[in-house]
């Protein structure tokens, strides 16, 4: 069985332990509560860039597709000929919005019956006149509905997305013009919405799925988004939540409702990357406390030796007088 302790050395180790304490217990509390607001500081400045990404990058598109419909109500008002020679007016206002409109790859002119009488595009030749029938089609009952209508997105030559937008001229018995739109630009304009290195923004439609993501293959895959925990039902016009990829990596998420077309615009970035800085004060944080701790123990071991020497001489000075 060892021997016990000497006094005078239980009695350093007892005021170094009240000095490490002391010294522990402050940096800790600093260091927790500085970490604490630090958290949430940082998550609030992050969480207000991506929602101000999100929607800057929403009303970009919103406008964008506004203009488009303006201009197309503007080639959709009445000929002042008839019979060929507005056919001959509306295909040359049509070629002249063509010109100045690069996102705009095929007008197509539907009479009040809804037959086609003309049609121009960017890549083919023009046909007028051409008769089909075209009353049952969405986008002509649509846009006798709703003097409008906006499409789903589809891809020309399966990588090309792109939406129909008809608008009806004025008149109940007007006619309606229809237009196949390029959505290319919606790439440029979520582009310039990414956060940080790793992040990344897209699109989604109102069933969730995918219209616009920097991964075109996911888009083409017509990948469904709605089972992951930040692409939620409902009319909320911008949230902010953590979320998931469809990797399952958790990404801090941002999103912005396009009313419109009815699609949400995401900004999103990896939560290692977004809390990168915080994570480095933490290792700080602790790499400051040992350092701190381990000079706590060295002062209190000195100084407890310095309180237990007086006392030792006493003790030494007791023991000859009791001799």
């Amino acid at each position: 069985m060892d021997p016990p302790a000497p006094p005078h050395r239980r009695l350093i180790w007892k005021y170094t332990a009240v000095v490490v304490t002391l010294v522990a217990a402050a940096i800790a509390s600093v260091g927790l509560t500085e970490l604490y607001f630090a958290y949430h500081d940082s998550r609030a400045a992050l969480t207000r860039v991506e929602r101000d990404k999100a929607a800057a990058a929403a009303v970009a598109i919103e406008q964008r597709v506004e203009e488009i419909i303006r201009e197309l109500q503007g080639v959709a008002e009445p000929t002042v000929g008839r019979g060929a020679a507005s056919r001959t007016e509306r295909a040359q206002n049509f070629h002249r919005l063509q010109d100045s409109e690069e996102l705009v790859s095929e007008l197509t002119y539907l009479d009040g019956t809804g037959r086609e009488r003309v049609r121009t595009s960017q890549l083919v030749v023009d046909r007028i006149n051409g008769g089909a029938d075209q009353s049952e089609s969405v986008a002509f009952v649509g846009a006798r509905a709703a003097r409008r209508h906006i499409g789903p997105v589809y891809f020309q030559n399966e990588s090309e997305p792109h939406a129909t937008i008809a608008v009806a001229e004025p008149g109940l018995e007007g006619g309606v013009v229809v237009a196949e739109i390029d959505l290319g630009f919606v790439n440029g304009i979520l582009e310039r919405a990414r956060v940080g290195t790793d992040g990344y923004a897209y699109a989604v439609d109102g069933r969730g799925e995918l219209v616009s993501h920097q991964d075109i293959n996911l888009v083409l895959r017509h990948t469904n988004l709605a089972q992951l925990p930040q692409v939620p039902p409902g009319d909320r016009t911008d949230a902010v939540t953590t979320g998931r990829d469809p990797d399952g990596t958790k990404v801090l998420s941002a999103f912005h409702t396009i009313g419109l077309l009815d699609w949400r615009v995401f900004v999103e970035e990896p939560l290692s990357e977004a809390f990168a800085p915080l994570t480095s004060a933490i290792w700080r944080t602790v790499l400051l406390l040992v350092t701190f701790l381990l000079l706590a123990a060295a002062t209190g071991v000195l100084l407890a030796r310095r309180l237990v020497r007086p006392i030792e001489s006493i003790q030494a000075a007791a023991a000859k007088i009791g001799s």
